[in-house]
């Protein structure tokens, strides 16, 4: 179990990191290239709104789906939602579409592997370590992001932004290498979301609905 729950840790501290230095580096590009907090502005909503939709499919998924392939076709469309706009930028076809894709990106892809990731997780814990590991993941993932917000300003002026959408697609494709190594015990499913349906199920956990709208 160690060996796979430091595969998964490893997994997501590179994924977390490369989302992180591509969306850090998507809105400098966006006020160095276009000098609009308006157009950052948007693309923040497209990044939120989208999340929010994928985020009620994911729930859907998780009941049909094992997490781990779930996990997995999130790496999967992240490596083309960053690889596309990258094409389109080399190609000098369309910024702003490279601009939509990207934020589609981060909000489609995130959204989809944070709720299965978690669900592996899950398959670790025991009541014993439950905090220990829970923890540990956690701190993995707000390393990955300060570190990228922290060098992404440094990379994006020596490199290019070109440059780092090329470091985001290939830590994206590293961490998904790393995440088809990890074996786990699929966890029972949650016998009450399936019962009742996703929207019956937050209607009646009402605090859930509340918390989920206020993050």
């Amino acid at each position: 179990m160690k060996k796979n729950f430091t595969l998964f840790i490893i997994s997501d501290l590179i994924s977390q990191f490369s989302a992180g230095i591509v969306l850090a580096a998507l809105n400098w590009y966006i006020i160095d290239v276009y000098q609009s907090n308006s157009l950052v502005a948007t693309i923040a909503n497209i990044n939120v709104i989208a999340g929010l939709i994928i985020s009620l499919v994911a729930v859907g998924l998780l009941k049909r789906m094992n997490s781990k392939r779930i996990a997995l076709m999130s790496y999967f469309f992240r490596v083309i939602f960053i690889a596309l706009p990258l094409i389109l930028l080399k190609l000098g076809i369309d910024d702003r579409l490279a601009i939509y894709l990207l934020a589609l990106s981060n909000g489609i892809g995130w959204n989809l592997y944070f709720p299965a990731s978690k669900d592996i997780l899950n398959s670790f814990t025991v009541e014993e370590n439950t905090l220990q590991l829970n923890s540990f993941a956690e701190i993995s993932m707000q390393v990955g992001l300060f570190s990228a917000a922290l060098i992404s300003g440094i990379l994006y002026r020596y490199i290019g932004f070109e440059n780092i959408l090329l470091l985001g697609t290939s830590l994206f494709f590293v961490a998904l290498v790393i995440f088809a190594l990890v074996k786990y015990q699929e966890s029972d499913k949650v016998e009450a979301i399936e019962q009742q349906g996703v929207f019956a199920y937050l209607i009646g956990h009402k605090w859930l609905l509340i918390l989920g709208l206020v993050l």
